[in-house]
């Protein structure tokens, strides 16, 4: 007999561990309250990057070492990440928000390391996935060329130096 009753509440458990697991349904941002969260996609992002001229390929820029950064109203970084490691989604309180890809970390002063940027501004709706669509990411430096004129490159010998003055705190020789 008392093997019927643990069997008879045993089987009472599973059916209605069975009910409650079958009964779900799956919700945006794991069922919490999502009247104040939604959702951006960053897989469905592209990134196109041009410099001053033209685009350049797709193929010929490597992205994976871009910096990707989220912004909130108040221009506070709510997530960032390597474009070759960010997630396909983000869950993120309704409201407005920035997001910007650059190229790397700018610094003082560099030659031969072009600096790329670009943003889009997006607004988070409640329950709902946000797309992006293309950020246009463009030379975003200086450029420094010196030409000098060809009436006075004879007058030029190998001791003629041009300072650059780029900042308050190098400058590019």
């Amino acid at each position: 007999m008392k093997t019927k009753i643990l069997s008879i509440v045993t089987l009472l458990f599973a059916a209605l561990s069975f009910y409650s697991c079958s009964s779900e349904k799956w919700e945006p941002n794991g069922g919490q309250d999502n009247k104040d969260k939604g959702e951006i996609s960053l897989k469905s992002m592209g990134v196109e990057v041009s410099n001053a001229e033209q685009v350049i390929s797709r193929l010929a820029v490597d992205l994976s070492e871009y910096i990707v950064t989220i912004y909130n109203a108040k221009n506070e970084s709510v997530g960032e990440w390597k474009y070759a490691q960010m997630p396909e989604v983000v869950p993120l309180t309704v409201g407005d928000y920035k997001i910007v890809v650059k190229s790397h970390i700018v610094e003082k002063a560099a030659w031969e390391k072009p600096y790329f940027m670009g943003s889009k501004t997006f607004t988070i709706e409640a329950n709902k996935l946000t797309e992006i669509g293309v950020i246009q990411c463009v030379l975003s430096n200086i450029k420094v060329s010196i030409k000098y004129d060809s009436s006075i490159t004879p007058y030029l010998g190998d001791d003629v130096k041009v300072v650059v003055v780029a900042n308050e705190q190098r400058s590019l020789i």
